[in-house]
């Protein structure tokens, strides 16, 4: 896994350098790839009685109230992806976060961005020792030896794994690395 991680990592910097390479401090520690992505979104509050006291006084002021458009607010919310190997399945394993300005995001105001039927569960992140989110790894070997029989060189295996893996918690831009199986 090591090994093609740090390939992986080598070809895809000049494409994509949000990704590093993290060794743990343990004696004897693992390592992972990470991932850090902020998005913005806006946030539209649903009825008058979600805005503020400044956003009130700001309708108010206006000449027709009844047509005023309601205030949005931007949030920026950041996800960490980390793929470590997992050592009960032999496979990649997808952990992640998610966390705005007033701290860890629970599963339910991330769930949106997961793909219907993709396993989420919760635990200790094997590297670090804190809760993650991850994509649990029990159908992994499976879906891969179909990819692997294809044909693919097993050098592009991590790209493979990420490019079925990563669009089902919403994250769109491993097709840039698409180009790298060929």
């Amino acid at each position: 896994f090591d090994a093609l991680a740090v390939s992986f990592l080598r070809t895809v910097q000049p494409l994509d350098n949000t990704w590093s390479w993290h060794v743990s401090p343990r004696p004897h520690g693992r390592c992972f790839l990470m991932k850090r992505v902020s998005r913005c979104t806006q946030h539209k509050p649903s009825s008058f009685t979600d805005l503020s006291p400044d956003s009130i006084s700001d309708v108010i002021e206006e000449e027709d109230p009844a047509s005023a458009p309601i205030p949005s607010s931007s949030k920026t919310i950041t996800y960490e992806y980390h793929v470590v190997y997992g050592v009960s399945y032999q496979v990649p394993v997808l952990y992640f976060n998610a966390w705005d300005d007033t701290g860890m995001l629970p599963f339910e105001d991330i769930s949106s961005d997961i793909r219907e039927g993709v396993l989420i569960s919760q635990g200790e992140h094997p590297v670090l020792g804190v809760p993650f989110f991850f994509v649990h790894p029990c159908q992994t070997k499976d879906f891969m030896n179909e990819i692997i029989g294809s044909g693919m060189k097993p050098a592009n295996y991590l790209v493979a794994w990420m490019s079925n893996v990563f669009p089902a918690v919403g994250v769109h831009d491993p097709l840039p690395y698409a180009a790298l199986i060929l």
